[in-house]
């Protein structure tokens, strides 16, 4: 059925393709990338566009054209396009649909046809998927799909779903390899006692926020003996590997609920995704690093930088990334620092705490590093909110959980949309991570709704 609808789109945009084309997607790694490989795809065909990244709250501020494409936007937020009911539209997104009738426009989405966009494919995917429609050539594009699905956190132990057939694409054109690893992130790029300490799902006692104990641990394993200030990941041979992952899973098998310690292996071994055209130093040879420096460049208002080192602009593009990364570290760093003296507090099973002061642009993931941090508990979902950067009536919601806790059945996204248009605003996303835009008056409303759909999703009681 999907095959259908990308067809539709691509003879839509062939209709269109000598009038004004403006692709519009979202500021995040996920959106970044989609807007790459579409972007990419167009220029292939000689078609002129433009391109935008932007929050989702923005949407109502997006321009006429005579051809719109959105990518990984615009599902949820189909009630914002009427101001575009005379414009063509082709929606190319992953997150749960609105029921909503949209004028003019071809709506590709999984969710539509029997799939999990939540797991199964990306926003990058989707894209990824039309620009193979459009030409076969395209399926060089495909690494690029696995980096958006890499932002999105849907290598949960393996890609699956739609995101399989598009690895084994990305695999074919020799441009991308997979295997077996641990699943730390900075495998080439950070010291391993760095990767260690920064490891947060699962929470490994003793490792998780510790320097100190990393690297005991790799003293006492004998691992990187020669120099533990330096040695990644990736210098290790397989015993090594062995030990370290079976150390960290006993650590995090004793920390963990009894009910999810059997899941805990698959979330320290599994499959990573490497780039074969990239250098081992690059920050874009791991798919995941590749996600973090365009999350970046989206977070510190320069996505057009992202997107020119996606489509393989390198030079000062490349430096302007780097910078750009640098910063959005530092950033977070300052954010985090901020944060861990804030008091968090606890509604039923979800914890909450107050990120006034943090920009809106790196509220989650500063939620997602402070899971397992300063008493915050791993296995409970942390909501954290800051007054939009837009307008300071308007709260941006950010809640992240451990990925653990979907073998529970728990679905954020859902009961974050419930809970916002409950208080007036707008809200979706993913099981693991998802946010809102409310207005400031319905704060402890919505926080009191949202924690309540999540109890009953959990099965616990709320009060």
């Amino acid at each position: 059925m999907m095959q259908a609808v990308l067809q539709e789109a691509v003879r839509l945009l062939r209709t269109h393709r000598e009038g004004k084309i403006s692709l519009v997607s979202h500021l995040d790694a996920d959106g970044i990338a989609a807007a790459s490989i579409l972007s990419k795809a167009l220029d292939r065909e000689g078609i002129h566009h433009t391109v935008t990244c932007m929050k989702l709250d923005q949407i109502p501020d997006v321009e006429p054209a005579d051809l719109i494409l959105f990518s990984d936007l615009g599902s949820g937020q189909l009630n914002h396009l009427s101001h575009l009911d005379h414009c063509a539209k082709i929606i190319l997104d992953h997150h749960p649909p609105l029921e909503y009738s949209v004028h003019n426009a071809v709506h590709v989405n999984p969710n539509l046809s029997g799939y999990d966009g939540s797991s199964e494919i990306s926003g990058a995917g989707i894209s990824y998927l039309f620009a193979r429609a459009l030409d076969r050539e395209n399926a060089d594009l495909a690494p690029l799909a696995i980096v958006g699905a890499c932002g999105d956190m849907q290598d949960f132990g393996r890609l699956s779903g739609l995101n399989r057939e598009i690895l084994e694409d990305a695999h074919s054109t020799g441009l991308l390899e997979y295997g077996d690893d641990l699943l730390l992130y900075g495998r080439y790029t950070r010291p391993l006692f760095k990767s260690l300490q920064y490891f947060s799902d699962p929470f490994v006692p003793g490792i998780t926020g510790n320097e100190f104990g990393c690297k005991q641990l790799l003293e006492t394993l004998n691992i990187g003996k020669k120099d533990v200030q330096w040695v990644t990941l990736s210098d290790l041979s397989f015993q090594e590997k062995k030990i370290l992952a079976s150390e960290l899973v006993k650590r995090s098998i004793h920390h963990a609920p009894p009910d999810l310690g059997r899941y805990i292996p698959q979330m320290i071994i599994g499959e990573s995704y490497s780039l074969t055209h990239e250098e081992l130093s690059s920050p874009l040879k791991d798919c995941n690093e590749f996600a973090t420096c365009l999350n970046a460049c989206g977070r510190r208002g320069r996505f057009e930088v992202g997107i020119e080192v996606a489509k393989g602009n390198r030079g000062i593009y490349y430096d302007m990334l780097v910078t750009l990364l640098q910063e959005h570290r530092a950033s977070i760093a300052c954010a985090l620092e901020n944060m861990s003296n804030t008091p968090v507090r606890r509604i039923s099973g979800l914890q909450v705490i107050d990120g006034s002061g943090i920009p809106d642009t790196i509220v989650g993931t500063c939620t997602q590093m402070l899971l397992g941090q300063n008493g915050i508990d791993t296995y409970a979902p942390l909501m954290a909110y800051t007054p939009s950067d837009r307008d300071p009536d308007v709260y941006k919601i950010s809640a992240r959980c451990s990925r653990l806790l979907l073998y529970r059945n728990i679905h954020m996204g859902k009961a974050m949309r419930n809970a916002a248009r409950e208080a007036g605003g707008e809200g979706g996303g993913h099981a693991p991570a998802c946010g809102a835009y409310i207005p400031a008056g319905h704060l402890d409303e919505f926080v009191q709704h949202f924690a309540g759909l999540l109890s009953l999703q959990l099965g616990q009681p709320h009060g």
